[in-house]
């Protein structure tokens, strides 16, 4: 004879291992609603008084339902101007330094580098892991 409660051990620990492989795949299929593809910085300056940091962002496979807003970059929080190329967004953004006659758009910010976007409306980041220095652009004056 058959213990009936020992062949009812597998059939649920079946269905516990279908459950969680479901969620699994749930949560595999959750993917970031962009990438970065590239990220860089470099030093400019027209004179003495005139310099400041541009940051450039190359963003692919762009979900049509975001739009960039800015981006801290060393503790400011500076507005993004965005680029639509085929297949790719370009960010660019400009820090400028105290003493400047450009206007100085950027405000504090706290944390870890990140860049801010609206999904349907609602505001959400994410981290920039690296930027890659570039070397500084001496830019003439016409």
């Amino acid at each position: 004879m058959i213990n009936s409660n020992s062949s009812k051990i597998p059939v649920y620990f079946m269905l516990f291992l279908i459950i969680v492989s479901g969620c699994c795949a749930m949560k595999q299929g959750k993917s970031d609603p962009f990438r970065i593809a590239d990220a860089f910085y470099y030093a400019w300056f027209v004179d003495e008084t005139e310099r400041g940091t541009r940051i450039e962002l190359t963003i692919d496979r762009v979900r049509e339902e975001i739009c960039f807003e800015s981006l801290v970059f060393r503790n400011r929080r500076i507005p993004v101007t965005a680029y639509v190329g085929p297949g790719f967004v370009r960010l660019e953004a400009f820090l400028n330094f105290p003493g400047s006659v450009l206007q100085d758009r950027s405000e504090p910010a706290e944390g870890e580098d990140r860049l801010y976007f609206l999904r349907n409306g609602q505001e959400s980041s994410m981290a920039i892991d690296s930027f890659r220095r570039e070397e500084t652009k001496y830019i003439k004056r016409e």
